[in-house]
């Protein structure tokens, strides 16, 4: 199961640091593991931001995360010894190139069939906030 956390503290910590690097300017959530971890309150995020975020604990659960971190790092490094800014360093990173591309939850099943009940159950947690479902 997904957990939520709005208001996160562990966002307010890392939005500086993040800043430093100049990619990201604009911190809406962040998963960790198993929970997503929202700047503010899951009704005032864009729909596309939870579902962004439950990519990436697919993303997490299926590769483990030493391979999740480590391709977090390499990959923007890698494009910023390349040339490239700081923010298409980080649209760089596989990882977060998969989650822009799956920013729904029908989309995510498909990649990763083997979380559809972790999904549905997120979708569950939130139908009252998004007013809507979608049928797998």
């Amino acid at each position: 199961m997904i957990k939520i956390v709005e208001n996160s503290k562990l966002l307010r910590i890392i939005y500086p640091i993040a800043r430093l690097t100049g990619g990201i300017t604009n911190l809406r959530g962040g998963a960790f593991g198993e929970t997503i971890h929202l700047w503010g309150r899951i009704k005032d995020m864009p729909e596309r931001t939870l579902w962004h975020e439950a990519c990436h604990v697919c993303q997490y659960k299926r590769h483990g995360k030493l391979k999740f971190l480590y391709h977090h790092v390499v990959d923007w490094a890698k494009a910023r010894i390349s040339g490239k800014s700081a923010f298409e360093s980080y649209r760089s990173i596989r990882w977060e190139s998969e989650a822009y591309l799956h920013e729904d939850p029908y989309s995510i099943v498909k990649i990763y069939p083997e979380y559809t009940a972790m999904i549905k159950d997120l979708e569950g947690q939130t139908w009252e906030v998004y007013n809507g479902t979608t049928s797998y």
